[in-house]
């Protein structure tokens, strides 16, 4: 008896949306130097991937995902003495500024994932990440914390864009473990739609100069179609 074999393949699309932690601890790096030292933060990011996988057995699948991302949320360095000015009207008042620094430019990730079904329509997964930063563009900002009232001649606000060119301090390519858990809904023999939940941790700091951390971890909900 002659037995003939054949992969199976599965394609999802899906979007996701993540909560993001900026775990970061640096004063100064190329072309930017603060007073103070940036610290964690937390933002939201995106945006939505494409994955293909291949099954090897009943419970296991293998595949990859590719994926574009973004990574929200502002570090803020504020200055770490507070001066005495006066102010229009002569009077004193202290005075503080901070430099803030966010990521605008996404990023593409590429994962290479091991699926193991833990039971009809639930499963968990697994394996390495590779972000690659598709630009490597920072806003660079300076705003007065105090007085309330202060702001730049030159903005009219307390706060203006500083013409920072910082491509040199963050890394092209990084890497982190991803794991997690989702579920199938079936929908009909083509199609069905999953949902799932995931955990991004970094292998790789951000910057790739030496004058601090800046790690990225995120949370993410990921919604989509599987064919």
């Amino acid at each position: 008896q002659q037995c003939s074999s054949r992969a199976m393949w599965s394609a999802s699309s899906y979007f996701t949306a993540s909560i993001v932690r900026h775990d970061a601890d640096f004063g100064t790096t190329t072309n930017v130097s603060a007073r103070g030292r940036f610290s964690g933060t937390h933002g939201n990011g995106g945006i939505f991937g494409l994955a293909l996988f291949r099954e090897l057995s009943a419970d296991w699948q293998v595949g990859c995902r590719l994926a574009l991302e973004t990574y929200g949320g502002v570090l803020r360095a504020p200055d770490s003495t507070v001066v005495r000015i006066r102010d229009s009207s002569g009077i004193l008042q202290n005075f503080q500024e901070e430099r803030t620094l966010s990521l605008q430019s996404p990023s593409l990730a590429l994962s290479l994932l091991t699926t193991w079904q833990m039971m009809t329509g639930v499963y968990v997964f697994g394996g390495p990440k590779a972000i690659i930063a598709m630009g490597r563009s920072i806003d660079v900002q300076q705003r007065i914390i105090q007085p309330a009232n202060a702001y730049y001649t030159d903005t009219g606000t307390p706060s203006r864009s500083l013409d920072i060119d910082m491509c040199s301090a963050i890394k092209t390519v990084r890497f982190a473990l991803i794991a997690g858990a989702g579920i199938n809904i079936p929908v009909n023999p083509l199609f069905g739609l999953f949902a799932e939940l995931e955990y991004v941790h970094p292998l790789d700091d951000v910057l790739s100069t030496s004058d601090g951390s800046w790690f990225i971890k995120s949370t993410a909900a990921n919604l989509g179609v599987r064919l």
